[in-house]
């Protein structure tokens, strides 16, 4: 088989078709934000919880969706403390 070689009009007009889509898309548009469905919560607000299984105030935990005890979704938000870090132990 012959490899596929493109000609230099093939090259000039692969990006302009490539592009021919997005040019004849109508705009988006997004609707308002509804103020009743939208949860904001200052920094101050967030109950951070220590992390089982880590030392003490080393990595923090804030549940922001959910229950982390339960089944279903859930969205955390982690803040490691400041301290040395170890290397993961080598492989023997």
């Amino acid at each position: 088989m012959d490899p596929i070689q493109a000609g230099r009009r093939d090259l000039l007009l692969a990006p302009l078709l490539a592009a021919l889509p997005v040019a004849l898309a109508s705009a988006a548009s997004a609707s308002p934000l509804d103020a009743a469905q939208t949860i904001i919560r200052l920094p101050a607000e967030h109950a951070w919880l220590p992390n089982k299984g880590h030392p003490e105030r080393s990595v923090d935990m804030c549940p922001l969706i959910g229950e982390t005890n339960q089944a279903g979704r859930a969205g955390v938000r982690c803040e490691r403390r400041a301290g040395p870090l170890r290397a993961p132990p080598k492989a023997s």
